[in-house]
């Protein structure tokens, strides 16, 4: 093991441990006399503030490839594999639990019409909503609208052009 030295000794240390994602992010260091100090870690220019997303979305292989699409952004992605998971989620929200700050939906799930539990979302629980589908979204739809596959880039400028509550 390397010894290290000096004031920042901390911090290389926590740099090394963290490893390359660690580094992309804000480190505070919070002195604590006589203790040590108490290292916190944020994302561009402050609190690392966690906004959960409700990822509706059938298909387990689909599901992972997009919670692998949120990290490193300030969304966490709930997901639930059908509508009926959706439900138990948004009454658990309605009840005082996890309070999401959007929706995405799955045109195509086992129990529901994903376009109808999307607009049911919107209307019914006042969340920002989004439709992901391998299909061409119908003429005149009005929420918004993301064919698979996307890129990363693509979800993450769809999450920022949602009206999401506490979005800088």
């Amino acid at each position: 093991m390397e010894k290290l030295s000096g004031t920042h000794e901390g911090t290389s240390v926590a740099l090394r441990a963290g490893g390359p994602g660690l580094r992309r992010r804000h480190v505070r260091l919070q002195p604590d006399p006589g203790r040590g100090s108490v290292m916190s870690t944020g994302d561009d220019g402050g609190e690392a503030a966690s906004r959960p997303v409700l990822l509706v979305e059938d298909s387990d292989l689909v599901a992972r490839s997009l919670v692998r699409m949120f990290r490193n952004t300030r969304y966490e992605p709930v997901v639930a594999e059908s509508a009926a998971a959706a439900h138990a989620l948004l009454a658990r929200q309605d009840g005082g639990g996890t309070r999401f700050c959007a929706a995405l939906v799955d045109r195509g799930l086992p129990d529901a019409d994903g376009l109808r539990l999307a607009r049911e979302i919107r209307g019914n629980h006042g969340l920002p909503v989004a439709v992901i589908s391998g299909e061409l979204a119908p003429h005149g739809e009005d929420l918004p609208w993301l064919m698979k596959p996307f890129r990363p880039h693509e979800l993450h400028a769809l999450l920022g052009s949602l009206d999401v509550e506490g979005l800088d």
